[in-house]
């Protein structure tokens, strides 16, 4: 689908005392190329919307001057609002918060009602931030919970690690649209087939996250929501852990270690590739900031 690269930029004011000063501070620092807290819109051409579609995407910069700072790209789950999701991540304090917001608030995987182009939405959105001087181009996560997750795992099987370095999935293991029968599966041409067998790039940091009790997205495998059929958590993880470069076999369950209170960690490549299994836990897991500021620290 022909993509319309019109960018719109609102920048809002800094919500500071003393912008002005600030201001000055920053354009000493970066000269006048700096990315700033507000929204961006994204203008893109589908299906449904054929005569374009302006699409937001919320930023954060951290108040503090000090820089060039890492980017996270945070992808909300299936009915979700961006503008709201990004407030959840204010514990990151330093890095530049970016939040696109979803097409009738769902990701476009295959069996959504949102035809939207989200990968190619997600890399203008890369190419876009990465050129600003405040911004570390070399150290891009993209996280996501649910449908946002899935998102992820499609992202990280199409784009190499020119354009992100870590991806974190939260509940939502990788579907059988994505991988099945020893091989990875996108479609290139811009519909949801999934038709083409493909070999992800190496070198990029995985951390998977999951609920034993999740009634959704079950934990080890099966039928879910919309109908996707899901490879367990663990599995899924295995599988990722192999195209990084892991020679070794599945960890059986009985092999992880305990991080916390009814928490296992399952850890390949020296911890570059991680599954936390959240024993007793559904869709929804609370308490994530440490487990996803330990494994962007690290």
């Amino acid at each position: 689908m022909k993509n319309i690269f019109i960018l719109t930029i609102y920048c809002l004011l800094m919500s500071c005392n003393g912008s002005e000063k600030e201001n000055n501070v920053i354009g000493d620092l970066f000269g006048e190329n700096y990315l700033e807290t507000g929204v961006i819109n994204f203008n893109q051409t589908w299906v449904q919307e054929n005569t374009g579609f302006n699409r937001p995407v919320y930023i954060n910069v951290p108040s503090s001057n000090a820089g060039p700072h890492n980017i996270i790209i945070v992808l909300h789950g299936g009915g979700g609002n961006a503008q709201q999701f990004i407030k959840s991540f204010n514990y990151l304090e330093n890095h530049i918060i970016v939040a696109p917001q979803g097409y009738g608030g769902n990701w476009n995987i295959g069996l959504e009602q949102s035809f939207a182009p989200d990968v190619d939405f997600i890399k203008q959105i890369i190419n876009h931030v990465r050129t600003f001087e405040n911004v570390q181009p070399e150290n891009i996560t993209i996280l996501g919970i649910s449908n946002g997750s899935a998102l992820v795992n499609r992202l990280t099987i199409e784009l190499d690690n020119s354009y992100f370095t870590n991806a974190i999935s939260i509940v939502s293991p990788l579907n059988s649209l994505q991988y099945r029968s020893g091989s990875f599966w996108y479609n290139n041409t811009g519909n949801n087939d999934y038709d083409v067998q493909i070999v992800p790039a190496s070198g990029k940091r995985i951390l998977c996250i999951s609920g034993t009790e999740d009634n959704l997205i079950p934990y080890y495998g099966g039928i879910g929501v919309m109908g996707y059929n899901f490879l367990s958590a663990q599995y899924s993880t295995f599988v990722f852990a192999q195209n990084m470069g892991f020679q070794g076999a599945q960890l059986n369950d009985n092999q992880g270690s305990e991080s916390a209170t009814n928490v296992i960690k399952y850890s390949y490549l020296e911890g570059d590739v991680i599954h936390y299994k959240f024993i007793g836990a559904g869709h929804m897991i609370p308490n994530l900031s440490n487990h996803i500021r330990d494994f962007l620290i690290n």
